[in-house]
């Protein structure tokens, strides 16, 4: 979960005599710091109790409004991040926030191998924490193989955004599975994948994004 907490730089002072407002975000063992644009006076922000008392004056409540705001959108595109990657950074985040890069996945869409890979990468984790079996991850590292094998076979391809896979994609790979593959439990992991069922196998987290 994403805490945010705001607090004011007094020391640095501008000539309407106001300081800027910063926001420190912190989530999981990560912590940064990031300018909300906004200033205020110290006495004002401590009259106020930093802006969390009942608000009277119209500017205090414009830039209340605004930190509610970044607060709401902070939480919205970490829970973007996450959806790609549970070990999201937050250096991702602060350059999303301050417009130095765009993680809307209506522009860029995550790519099932890519869904594949990092969630193996997190399994890996979970492998050498004793949390899980190498072979357990051997049969995701195989699952891999498999699709790259199905898409190369059946659509020439090497990799498809997650959600452009239809439900004849989906049929066709699970033909290919049961008749032609000799992975028996990549088979069942397709069921899983279908009914939804999985919370462990990476295309829990493409039906997520649908």
């Amino acid at each position: 979960m994403l805490k945010v907490i705001f607090y004011q730089k007094s020391d640095k002072i501008d000539k309407n005599g106001e300081s800027p407002i910063f926001a420190r975000l912190s989530f999981k063992n990560q912590r940064i710091s990031i300018s909300t644009c906004r200033s205020i006076s110290k006495k004002r922000w401590l009259f106020t109790n930093n802006l969390r008392n009942v608000l009277k004056l119209e500017k205090e409540k414009v830039i209340k409004n605004s930190l509610d705001l970044f607060q709401l959108n902070a939480e919205k595109k970490l829970n973007e991040l996450f959806k790609i990657d549970p070990e999201v950074s937050l250096e991702l985040l602060k350059a999303d926030l301050v417009g130095k890069v765009k993680t809307n996945l209506s522009t860029k869409q995550i790519t099932i191998i890519e869904i594949l890979d990092k969630y193996n990468k997190h399994f890996r984790r979970k492998v050498a924490a004793c949390e899980r079996s190498s072979a357990s991850l051997q049969k995701y590292e195989r699952s891999k193989e498999l699709l790259l094998n199905f898409m190369k076979k059946n659509y020439e391809i090497n990799d498809i955004p997650a959600l452009e896979i239809s439900s004849s994609f989906i049929y066709k790979l699970e033909e290919f599975l049961k008749y032609e593959s000799n992975f028996k439990d990549g088979y069942n992991y397709i069921f899983y994948i279908k009914k939804g069922k999985s919370r462990d196998f990476p295309f829990f987290y493409f039906l997520k994004y649908k």
